[in-house]
C-alpha cells in the first residue's frame, strides 16, 4: 500500500474560500499518534496526496510491529 502512494516533491495551486490563490511546493507528513501525542508511525507523501489515502496504510504499520513482537 505504501508503494502506490505519490511521495515526489509537489507543485501546486487553488483557491481559498475568499477567492485568492493559494500556492504550495513541497512534501507532506502523516503522522499517526497515540494518546498524549505521541507519535507512532509516520509516511512522507507529495501535497496532493490526500489524507484518506494514508489512513490505513499508517494503522497498518504499528500492528505489523507489534505481531512482529509477539511472534519473536
Amino acid at each position: 500500500m505504501l508503494d502506490d502512494l505519490p511521495n515526489p516533491c509537489d507543485v501546486g495551486t487553488k483557491k481559498n474560500s475568499k477567492g485568492y490563490q493559494s500556492n504550495w511546493t513541497g512534501n507532506k507528513i502523516h503522522i499517526d499518534a497515540a494518546d498524549g501525542g505521541i507519535p507512532i508511525s509516520c509516511i512522507v507523501t507529495s501535497t496532493s496526496c490526500h489524507d484518506s489515502q494514508c489512513a490505513i496504510p499508517l494503522a497498518e504499520m504499528p500492528r505489523r510491529r507489534v505481531l512482529s513482537a509477539l511472534r519473536a
